[in-house]
């Protein structure tokens, strides 16, 4: 709760990370390479960020250590050309969407130990929809994500770590999700910018 990641966007093709401690004043860079640095989660003890980067072509996953000045470091890497960290598991998961070869997006769980993968990434959810943006509850026991199984954007809700029956959550669109903390409740904000 003591900092903040965020992304600078400077063009389509450029963007870095920053952190902003708020008990300073200011930001500095956390990101080095060119590209597209995006997508920051924080690692269940707040001492890493993981995010997406397409400096070396497809999108990979980098990771950065926010209490010193060290580089940031590979962390994953993959065929598919586009894919984002959602979240960042207590017991050290990352949930990540990531375009297939069948055009399909998909949520993806990749084991990682400290600050280093440990294992392939495993499929949660798998077409034929465009399955993105997953969002776990605090308590581990839902996933929310967006699909457009309606043919528009919809936040839907499935139980973890094992998907089960789907439950549409929005009826007008999503743009945002987030939940509560003691994931009793879980808020979004529709295409008409009305918080529910």
């Amino acid at each position: 709760g003591g900092h903040a990641a965020f992304v600078r966007s400077i063009s389509v093709t450029e963007a870095s990370l920053w952190l902003v401690d708020f008990a300073r004043p200011g930001a500095r860079p956390i990101s080095s390479g060119r590209g597209r640095n995006e997508a920051p989660v924080w690692s269940p003890d707040g001492a890493h960020v993981a995010f997406a980067s397409d400096r070396d072509g497809p999108q990979n996953f980098f990771v950065k250590s926010v209490a010193d000045a060290s580089p940031e470091r590979p962390l994953y890497q993959s065929p598919a050309l586009f894919k984002k960290p959602d979240a960042w598991l207590r017991d050290g998961r990352i949930v990540f969407s990531a375009l297939g070869l069948d055009i399909t997006w998909d949520v993806w769980l990749l084991p990682v130990s400290g600050s280093a993968a440990t294992g392939p990434a495993v499929p949660y959810l798998r077409g034929p929809w465009r399955d993105y943006l997953a969002l776990p509850s605090p308590d581990g026991h839902r996933m929310a994500y967006e699909s457009v199984d309606t043919g528009r954007d919809e936040l839907y809700v499935q139980s973890f770590p094992q998907p089960g029956q789907k439950q549409q959550i929005s009826t007008d669109g999503v743009t945002a999700q987030w939940w509560s903390r003691d994931s009793r409740h879980l808020l979004f904000v529709d295409m008409d910018r009305k918080l529910w």
